[in-house]
């Protein structure tokens, strides 16, 4: 293909430039916690990893009040029983080669009891985006672990090896995702 044409092909690349930008420098410092789940999904969708998952973490916090945890605690949030959370997400987009990839799993840490994992596969464009919620215990994440399904980013195995605080990564098959969903649903109540 070549890439001169492709672009003359874009309607108006100006035109989706400054609305791409102009549409990250109005959403950025809002909240966004009172749209529709998948309105919100577009949004943050079009953001830097980082931030769209700190907006999405923080939507869930406030949406099922849990209380943040503060940069020395460990988690994401805490629960109404005490017990620590971490939120992780990752998206599959209509990029070529994107999979589902959790990262940041910090096993080690024992305030942490539950990891709530959210994979949003925007990959097709034509219907809505559809959300996966998984609600893990530690100890299935734990027998995930020693069953050799997380990985290390980053890092080759034996370099990590007798290391106990690397955080972890979790690949998730797409086919494997409504099996997952049955598995770890989340509770009833929960609000995304």
């Amino acid at each position: 293909m070549n890439l001169k044409k492709e672009l003359d092909a874009i309607s108006d690349l100006d035109q989706t430039y400054n609305d791409y930008w102009k549409l990250q420098t109005e959403y950025q410092n809002q909240s966004l916690i009172d749209i529709p789940w998948n309105e919100f999904i577009k949004i943050v969708s079009m953001m830097n990893i980082k931030s769209r998952g700190i907006k999405i973490e923080r939507r869930i916090i406030e949406k099922n009040n849990w209380k943040k945890a503060v940069q020395k605690e460990q988690g994401d949030a805490w629960l109404p029983t005490g017990e620590g959370i971490e939120i992780k997400t990752s998206f599959i987009t209509p990029l070529k080669g994107s999979a589902v990839s959790l990262t940041g799993l910090r096993l080690w840490e024992d305030q942490v009891k539950y990891y709530f994992l959210l994979v949003i596969d925007i990959s097709d464009l034509s219907v809505a985006p559809k959300t996966y919620a998984y609600w893990v215990p530690k100890e299935e994440l734990q027998k995930l672990d020693d069953a050799e399904r997380l990985g290390i980013p980053g890092m080759k195995k034996s370099a990590a090896t007798g290391n106990a605080n690397v955080p972890k990564s979790l690949n998730i098959k797409k086919y494997e995702l409504d099996e997952w969903a049955e598995k770890y649903s989340p509770y009833l109540g929960f609000k995304l």
